[in-house]
């Protein structure tokens, strides 16, 4: 029985947590880099009330990250 329990451990896939954590921040920037080149592009072509819209992504940028972020790293 324990020679089966280590051939198992040898089949098992696993990394280490730093390399999980490294590939969630590269995958995690590249969604902001494609938010931020998105809403610039956005920004450019229509600049109308422009102060207000960029209040209003604050705030909701704002209330999304309490709402959702912080409360999962708590």
């Amino acid at each position: 029985m324990e020679n089966n329990n280590t051939f198992l451990q040898k089949l098992k896939p696993g990394v280490p947590k730093r390399v999980l954590l490294f590939i969630a921040g590269v995958i995690w920037s590249f969604a902001g880099l494609m938010l931020i080149y998105r809403g610039s592009m956005m920004i450019e072509t229509n600049q109308n009330n422009l102060l207000y819209k960029l209040l209003l992504v604050f705030v909701a940028g704002g209330l999304f990250y309490y709402h959702m972020f912080d409360k999962i790293s708590s």
